[in-house]
């Protein structure tokens, strides 16, 4: 009798030990907290910062900082009073673009960190909006993680398109359905938990562009930082779909894989953020 004891301790000590690592390691952080998607952060260059809500209605002003870590920038608020969820901001992910038409405020894209957990809240609302892609070359799969041509619409931590074939990836592409006067582009690899993923895996330098109908073709090249930046299409024809292929790359540190967080269509012209360097 003592030992089918000692034994059903064991299994309920095993099943308990199950239960809360499953708890601790298998959770999704956006399902987790509800996160509001349309509030907006207005980044001044007088070094304050404008919260509204998605109608415009300015909830708070805040100061702050700029740092950057690997290419990425990560911006640090000074004042108190900024709360996503309950939980005070501490440091909000910078991937930023500057438009040609405001010289005073820089979109971007944002996530923010409370005392835990890092998330990627949205994009601006001109950013918004799905693509459809075609026609992909090939994509990486390493064990049950896929970084298909579908992760290309969004911007979402750690999952880029990433190219599927030995080398770096020249010549693999995909098409985008339709075109617009402007590709947006995010390079590389982007990751909150690990900016240093950026540099170690490989970036765009050179895209050639070519129109599916008419053939019409040009190579663009890509600047080396993780914000948002805009390449000029405008030479495809009305009825084109816009086939993207990787040219050449900005080599990775470590790894020769080459990666996009985001390429789609867009109707502005956009500079990417560069630091404060």
């Amino acid at each position: 009798m003592s030992m089918v004891c000692k034994m059903k301790r064991k299994i309920f000590l095993f099943l308990f030990i199950c239960f809360y690592v499953n708890k601790l390691f298998c959770f999704s952080f956006y399902t987790k907290y509800e996160i509001d998607p349309g509030k907006e952060i207005e980044l001044k260059t007088d070094g304050t910062a404008i919260i509204s809500d998605y109608e415009g209605n300015a909830i708070c002003k805040t100061r702050f900082t700029v740092n950057q870590y690997s290419k990425l920038c990560f911006i640090s608020f000074l004042d108190e009073g900024v709360k996503y969820d309950n939980d005070p901001v501490k440091k909000v992910l910078l991937l930023g673009g500057k438009e040609i038409k405001s010289d005073s405020e820089r979109n971007l894209a944002r996530g923010y960190y409370n005392t835990s957990s890092w998330f990627i809240v949205d994009v601006p609302r001109s950013m918004e909006g799905y693509d459809s892609y075609k026609d992909c070359t090939s994509y990486l799969k390493e064990g049950e993680k896929e970084y298909s041509i579908d992760n290309l619409s969004e911007i979402r931590s750690d999952s880029p398109w990433v190219e599927g074939v030995e080398g770096y990836g020249e010549g693999e592409g995909f098409t985008i359905v339709g075109n617009k006067p402007y590709l947006l582009i995010v390079n590389g690899f982007i990751s909150v938990q690990k900016p240093y993923l950026y540099e170690q895996n490989s970036r765009v330098k050179e895209l050639k562009i070519t129109g599916s109908k008419s053939k019409k073709s040009k190579i663009l090249e890509l600047i080396d930082t993780p914000n948002f930046q805009t390449v000029d299409i405008s030479f495809l024809e009305k009825d084109d779909d816009t086939i993207v292929q990787i040219r050449s790359v900005y080599p990775g540190t470590k790894y020769k894989d080459t990666c996009i967080s985001l390429c789609k269509l867009h109707n502005l012209p956009v500079i990417p953020y560069m630091g404060d360097k």
